[in-house]
């Protein structure tokens, strides 16, 4: 009960900061769901959510399933016979999806908050510096704990899912907060 309070905290923390949930532009992104540098995982107060068969276990973490026909979706990403694509689960996403285009990364063995780079949103400086903010608010909000998964999750995603420089846009390193 208490790891679903603090879902529910979270969840809605990253839905009231994120500056890209009602956006005209995402409403139906062409981007979004697709494998370059996402890769939805799940932290570990989330795997209960999701049946076992939409997950595949990475390293001893929990990731969504993506299709196995190119491109490479998301198995829960919905595509209409005009191509507009829906999330299924919508309400019940997992928080890296409600972040999107922000994920996590690693890059050199360090982890960092990254800028789906695939995203038409990164090519405007405005909606880099107001992810910027997104980041600050959320690692001021985030304890140690939550952190050291952000860091854990960046360092599986890297040594499993290579991606292209041209794919990101940097925001800040993870760093655990001094005592």
């Amino acid at each position: 009960m208490k790891e679903q309070h603090i879902y529910s905290q979270i969840r809605k923390l990253i839905e009231n900061l994120t500056p890209f949930k009602n956006l005209k532009e995402c409403e139906y992104c062409k981007v979004a769901c697709k494998f370059t540098t996402n890769r939805a995982f799940l932290f570990d107060f989330e795997i209960k959510n999701y049946p076992r068969d939409k997950l595949i276990k990475i390293d001893g973490r929990y990731f969504i399933k993506f299709s196995n026909k190119k491109p490479v979706y998301c198995s829960y990403l919905l595509i209409d016979k005009n191509g507009r694509k829906r999330c299924s689960i919508q309400q019940e996403k997992p928080l890296f999806c409600v972040l999107a285009p922000v994920t996590v990364h690693g890059i050199k063995s360090e982890p960092f908050w990254i800028f789906d780079g695939e995203c038409p949103l990164s090519s405007k400086k405005e909606n880099i510096e107001n992810a910027k903010e997104l980041v600050s608010k959320l690692e001021k909000n985030f304890d140690n704990a939550m952190l050291t998964e952000l860091i854990r999750i960046a360092s599986t995603i890297e040594k499993n899912f290579p991606f292209e420089e041209k794919h990101i846009v940097l925001l800040k390193k993870i760093e655990l907060k001094k005592k």
